[in-house]
């Protein structure tokens, strides 16, 4: 008897099957580096005995520690992975005003807005939000840097506060390509291949910190017209989080 599509149940990966997906997903993004990396390395180590060639030789370190730091960010998010996975994250929530904390990050952080503009709304009032400092400030740097990266030169990003019952509602609004509605559902996916490559392991992250605050995330967009990632804060005090389930 020949079973029929319509007869044939999907079945749950295993953990051996998603192992392996996520190992044939990571290997392209550490082999590249690695290969710009050595091949750097062996053009500097070529041109060393050729006389003077600065320009070569910053060309060449530049590409090495461009990356470097890819490598170690994709490294640090593999390790922040298992911690969640295992339910070791850490959270240390208190009391946080929005309206001071946001744009000191900002500060801090000098993100490449790269000919973009960032425009900052807090809603008069804003009450204060329970979180944990650290993570939060990854949720924002993540969000922002995503939108950067997808958003036109000359184009406006908007970080964005208002209150919501109980909670505080942050959002991040870009005017990029957008998405597709049948890309939505798996955006902050773990498993997942963008269209513009990588493995997105960012977004998840973003994901799970965002509820290891007791906060939700959620994305809005449209083809053509931005992204908006919009995720929540409760803003009274409750029983801190000691990890990630």
């Amino acid at each position: 008897m020949v079973e029929s599509h319509a007869d044939r149940k999907d079945t749950p990966p295993t953990t051996r099957q998603l192992k392996e997906a996520f190992i044939a997903l990571i290997s392209d993004d550490l082999l590249r580096p690695l290969a710009a990396i050595m091949a750097g390395a062996e053009l500097i180590h070529r041109i060393v005995d050729l006389g003077p060639k600065t320009l070569v030789i910053r060309q060449c370190v530049t590409s090495i520690l461009n990356s470097t730091a890819r490598l170690t960010s994709m490294v640090d998010d593999l390790l922040d992975i298992s911690r969640i996975e295992d339910g070791s994250f850490p959270v240390v929530a208190r009391p946080i005003s929005l309206e001071d904390f946001l744009p000191d990050i900002l500060t801090r952080l000098a993100l490449p807005l790269e000919g973009r503009s960032l425009e900052l709304a807090f809603e008069k009032g804003l009450p204060l939000a329970w979180a944990d400092p650290d993570l939060l400030e990854r949720v924002a740097k993540n969000l922002l840097m995503a939108a950067v990266k997808h958003s036109p030169v000359g184009s406006p990003i908007l970080l964005r506060a208002v209150a919501a019952g109980a909670q505080v509602l942050v959002s991040v609004t870009d005017h990029g390509a957008g998405m597709a509605a049948e890309h939505l559902p798996r955006a902050l996916a773990k498993l997942r291949r963008p269209p513009a490559g990588g493995l997105g392991l960012c977004l998840y992250i973003t994901k799970r910190a965002v509820e290891a605050l007791g906060g939700q995330i959620q994305v809005q967009s449209e083809p053509g017209l931005g992204s908006t990632f919009s995720f929540t804060l409760p803003c009274i005090p409750a029983t801190p989080s000691k990890g990630l389930s």
